[in-house]
This record gives C-alpha cells, sequence and structure tokens, in this order.
C-alpha cells in the first residue's frame, strides 16, 4: 500500500548567538516584568491568576526594550531566513509583538492558540534539564480509535526538548502548551507573534497592513 503525507506540520528552529551581556540582560528584563494569566477565566472574562498555571508578561513589545539594542532585527533575520529558505515564500515577515512566558515550578500553560499570527517564535534564551517541554496536540473530533503502535499520521500528541539558546519557529494554526516545570527553578521563555510583509492577498488583517507600513525595518533585515 503507498502512503502520502498532505499538509505536514513544519516545526523549524535556529541557533541564536548572543553575548554574555545579552543573556544577562534577558534574564534581568524577565525578573522585573509584571505578569498576568495568558487567557480570560471562561466564566467570568477576568485574567484571574491560577497557581498552577504559567503567566505572560504585561508588556507585549519586549523586544523594543532599550536593554536589548537590534536583538529584535537578530530575530527578524533568523525569521526571513526560515520563511525564504524553508517556507520558500515570495514574501517576508516581521516581528510584530513580543512578551515573556513566566512558569514557576509545579506549572504548566493553557493551550496557546495565535490567532493574530502567522508564524509563532518561541526563544528559549536558556533551558536546564526538567524545564517545561512544548507540547503539541490535535484537535481530535468524532470518534477515537485505539492505536496499537503510535507514528507520524496517527499520533494525536508530541513533545519537543527544547535547546538553549533556540529559537524556533511554528505555524500558528498549530495549537501547543508549555509542560509542566518540573525543576526548582522558574523558567522563562520569549514568545513572538508575526505578520506576512508585502504581498499577502486579499484575506488580511488590519494589523498586517500596520505592519507593512514599516518598510524602512523590513529593508534593514532582507539587504
Amino acid at each position: 500500500m503507498e502512503v502520502e503525507k498532505f499538509f505536514p506540520e513544519i516545526i523549524g528552529s535556529i541557533k541564536i548567538k548572543y553575548t554574555n551581556q545579552q543573556l544577562k540582560n534577558l534574564k534581568t528584563i524577565a525578573k522585573h516584568l509584571e505578569y498576568q494569566p495568558m487567557y480570560a477565566d471562561a466564566a467570568t472574562d477576568k485574567k484571574e491568576k491560577n497557581l498552577g498555571k504559567g503567566e505572560t508578561s504585561t508588556l507585549i513589545k519586549c523586544l523594543d526594550h532599550p536593554k536589548l539594542p537590534s536583538f529584535k532585527e537578530t530575530l527578524n533575520q533568523a525569521l526571513n531566513m526560515f520563511t525564504k529558505d524553508v517556507m520558500q515564500w515570495n514574501t517576508g515577515a516581521m516581528v510584530v509583538n513580543s512578551w515573556y512566558n513566566k512558569i514557576k515550578p509545579n506549572q504548566d500553560t493553557e493551550i496557546i492558540k495565535q490567532k493574530n499570527s502567522i508564524i509563532t517564535m518561541v526563544l528559549f534564551f536558556e533551558y536546564e534539564k526538567d524545564q517545561p517541554h512544548l507540547i503539541f496536540e490535535k484537535n481530535v473530533k468524532g470518534f477515537e480509535p485505539s492505536i496499537k503502535t503510535f507514528n507520524s499520521f496517527n499520533t494525536t500528541k508530541a513533545a519537543l526538548i527544547p535547546q538553549p539558546g533556540t529559537l524556533y519557529f511554528i505555524s500558528s494554526n498549530l495549537d501547543f502548551k508549555f509542560s509542566v516545570n518540573k525543576s526548582k527553578k522558574i523558567h522563562n521563555n520569549i514568545m513572538c507573534s508575526t505578520m506576512p510583509v508585502g504581498v499577502m492577498g486579499a484575506d488580511t488583517t488590519t494589523l498586517a497592513l500596520n505592519v507593512n507600513k514599516d518598510q524602512d525595518m523590513y529593508k534593514k533585515i532582507v539587504t
């Protein structure tokens, strides 16, 4: 029997080089930010603290912090490499928002759904043993047969163990979460939403159009 795999989900990664001072700044900023629940409670529509769930920074332009000069440009260049070389896009992409995630020991996170983004980026600027993994789940509807042996076709859940100093590219239509932090230290990472730049077709958004106003930044990325 011949089997063809249609529409595979692609998760890319690239090592990011930064100085000891940049790493120190990344960690210092994480400690001094204010954090809030990732999502509002379904019943109250308010962001109420949950001791078992990680949080996200209230600041959503973290890469614009004065202690991180040119760091946003570095991540944009990595994103441009991924969209051009792997995805083979005729258009580019840019970081729109960037925030820190904070996951304390014995916490995991809600399932993360990035609606206003095309590629979600997660930067693990540091990572230690037993800290959260990336967990991906397919939304299975209807019947769910018993499976004898799991493979890439029938599995509904997969885990990725992050590497320190690595930037991950995740299609924003793929839901994921961070697993339980089994270490004794608080785990922080930076997550970014992105939008296409250039020709995007008819189904675009106001947010995407606003990104395209910043053509000078985009020129610096691709040249």
